[in-house]
């Protein structure tokens, strides 16, 4: 049996490496172990100062190993706009567009047109007491077809008060 304290550790966690003082840093190489140092900061060193040399300066102008430039099919081609383009900006939307509530959202099944029963019928002229039977059932059918996450969408999608707020 293997003892606790024999069971693999990592030599440092995630949070220790990020924790690691400013002039510390880890080195590592293919092949061989990861190595703690220290930062060399060459610009504070004696050792490194005199070899410092200074920023090279380019010219604002053109500069010796630049590249030729290449020619294109497309620098020197100026278009004006398609007068296609301006067609369907300036077309206007009529009645028969059906308007935001006429549009159905592509997530949502098309409603499946139901022939009422004959029994259905029958059952709505024999108690008068109800609104419409048939009707309420054809509710209940088209609700019962639906996720509760389209019967959601449907009633906060709806013109009439919000019935869910806040969803």
């Amino acid at each position: 049996m293997v003892s606790r304290q024999e069971t693999a550790r990592q030599l440092l966690t995630p949070g220790e490496v990020m924790q690691l003082s400013p002039d510390q840093e880890l080195v590592l190489l293919s092949g061989l172990a990861p190595i703690r140092a220290r930062k060399l900061r060459y610009f504070r060193d004696r050792n490194f100062t005199a070899r410092l040399a200074p920023a090279l300066v380019l010219s604002s102008g053109r500069y010796a190993d630049r590249p030729k430039p290449r020619s294109d099919d497309w620098s020197d081609q100026v278009r004006g706009t398609d007068a296609r383009l301006n067609q369907g900006a300036d077309a206007a939307g009529g009645e028969d567009d059906g308007g935001m509530q006429q549009q159905l959202h592509l997530g949502l099944p098309e409603p499946v047109a139901r022939t009422a029963d004959v029994a259905e019928t029958q059952n709505a002229q024999i108690a008068p007491d109800d609104d419409d039977v048939a009707a309420d059932k054809r509710a209940m059918d088209q609700a019962q077809g639906l996720s509760a996450v389209a019967r959601g969408y449907g009633i906060n999608e709806g013109a009439h008060r919000d019935l869910v707020p806040g969803f």
